[in-house]
């Protein structure tokens, strides 16, 4: 078992690892802001509810 990890080790020392780009992606449509991002309650800094009206939910 050793033997596996080591040989396992030394491939993954000599590999080159290459990360992602980020690729910008343009949104549309898009028309409330339900992330509450304030102190209080979250009507004070959303648009609007995420579910209904008159539930008020809102990600923090």
């Amino acid at each position: 078992m050793k033997r596996k990890l080591f040989s396992l080790g030394v491939i993954l020392a000599f590999t080159q690892i290459n990360a992602q780009s980020y690729q910008p992606l343009t949104v549309t449509g898009f028309n409330a802001d339900v992330i509450a991002n304030g102190v209080g309650p979250s009507l004070n800094s959303t648009t609007m509810s995420l579910d209904k009206d008159t539930d008020n939910f809102a990600y923090k």
